[in-house]
C-alpha cells in the first residue's frame, strides 16, 4: 500500500514537474523572440472602446467556461496517474481515461476557436486580416519551438511577419 502511494506522489511530482519546465521553457523563448508570455494579437489592432468592452466581456465568458474544463481534466489526469502507479494497470482503464482526457482537451479547442470567431466579428476587414496573420505567426513560432530545431517547416513563417 505503501509502496502504490510512493509510486502516485513520485508520477504526480513528475507530471508537474515536467509540466513547470515546459512551461518556463516556452516563457523563456518567447521572451528571448520579444513575445509576450501571453499571447495577444489584440494590442495592436488599436480597438475602438466598444471593441475593447465586447472582447473583454468575450474573455470573461471564456475564462468561466475554461474553469471548470481545466479543474475536470487535472481530475483525470490525476486519476490516469493513480492508474499508472497501480501494479498491473489495465490497459482497457488506461485507454477510458485518455479518451475522457482528449474529449475535454477537444472541448477546450472547441470553446477557445468559438472564441475566436466572435472576436474576428467584433473586428473591422483590417483588424481581422492582422489579427489572423498575427495569430497564424504565433502558430508557427509555436511549432518551430515545439519541434527544437527553430527551423521553418511550412514554409510560411516569413510570410505572416
Amino acid at each position: 500500500m505503501i509502496r502504490k502511494i510512493l509510486v502516485v506522489f513520485i508520477l504526480l511530482g513528475l507530471f508537474v514537474g515536467v509540466g513547470y519546465l515546459t512551461h518556463h521553457f516556452c516563457c523563456r523563448l518567447f521572451l528571448s523572440k520579444g513575445l509576450t508570455h501571453r499571447f495577444s494579437p489584440l494590442k495592436e489592432l488599436k480597438l475602438s472602446k466598444e471593441q475593447k468592452e465586447k472582447i473583454d466581456s468575450l474573455k470573461k465568458d471564456l475564462a468561466k467556461e475554461l474553469v471548470s474544463l481545466r479543474k475536470e481534466l487535472a481530475t483525470e489526469r490525476i486519476k490516469l496517474a493513480q492508474l499508472l502507479a497501480e501494479e498491473k494497470p489495465g490497459q482497457k482503464e488506461i485507454d477510458k481515461s485518455i479518451e475522457k482526457i482528449s474529449s475535454l482537451l477537444k472541448e477546450q479547442q472547441r470553446k477557445t476557436i468559438s472564441h475566436t470567431l466572435k472576436i474576428k466579428e467584433i473586428l473591422t476587414p483590417e483588424q481581422e486580416k492582422k489579427f489572423l496573420s498575427s495569430l497564424t505567426q504565433y502558430f508557427c513560432e509555436g511549432c518551430r519551438a515545439e519541434i527544437g530545431s527553430g527551423e521553418c517547416i511550412c514554409g510560411k513563417c516569413g510570410k505572416y511577419r
